[in-house]
Order: C-alpha cells, then structure tokens, then sequence
C-alpha cells in the first residue's frame, strides 16, 4: 500500500483463490475483496 510516497508493506491483502471450504467456514464467499489491516482508515 502506498501513502503519499512512502510504501506501507502487509497492510491490505486479498485471498484471489481461497481454499477450499474457506468460504463455509467464514460464511461468505470472499474471492476477489480486499482486506485491510486494522490501522488503515478508509477515507475519500
């Protein structure tokens, strides 16, 4: 993740192919979302 110009390594991530039975235990099928570390703030 990149701020301004400096480079924040490890705080979002994304599974593009999660295992197998990762979805029924999470209980939502979560291909393709991106997750963030707790730090980050989302703001427009």
């Amino acid at each position: 993740m990149r701020v301004g110009g400096d480079v924040h390594a490890d705080k979002a991530w994304s599974y593009p192919t999660p295992y197998d039975g990762a979805a029924s235990r999470v209980g939502k099928d979560f291909a393709g979302y991106v997750a963030f570390d707790p730090s980050v703030t989302i703001a427009p």
